[in-house]
């Protein structure tokens, strides 16, 4: 389960990190966001799943005081509960049983989609303002 959760975020993150602060740093601009949760503050899903966000989070701080210079801004975007294919087709498969299906249920049933994220990075991208930004997490 570790390297299921982790492989794919927490080493997926850093490793497109690594290569698009390359980029940024030579352009002297850019924006670098990693999707956390509160999953990084308290129990949620499982232990790999909160370690995987917790060290995300991490990540995106300090990232976000060795890239300031080069006026590059990293945050951890946190979106609510979201409807994501996984999530749907676990419901469907009957994959989840008992108390965690019905919290999962109400998740998809009031969660956001996946666009909704991708139109808060836009807006965060295009925003002239970004580096005047206080922090590196934005929920």
């Amino acid at each position: 389960m570790w390297d299921d959760i982790n492989n794919t975020g927490l080493r997926g993150h850093y490793m497109c990190s690594v290569y698009a602060a390359q980029m940024m740093v030579e352009a002297r601009h850019g924006l670098i966001v990693v999707i956390s949760s509160i999953g990084g503050l308290r129990y949620f899903f499982n232990v790999p799943y909160g370690i995987g966000k917790t060290a995300c989070d991490r990540m995106a701080s300090d990232c976000a005081i060795e890239l300031k210079k080069y006026n590059v801004k990293y945050v951890s975007l946190w979106p609510g509960a979201v409807q994501t294919e996984t999530v749907v087709e676990a419901l469907e498969s009957n994959e989840i049983s008992g108390p965690v299906k019905e919290m999962v249920k109400h998740m998809v049933d009031v969660g956001e989609t996946p666009e909704l994220s991708g139109k808060c990075i836009v807006s965060l991208a295009t925003d002239p303002n970004l580096m005047k930004l206080p922090g590196d997490r934005k929920s």
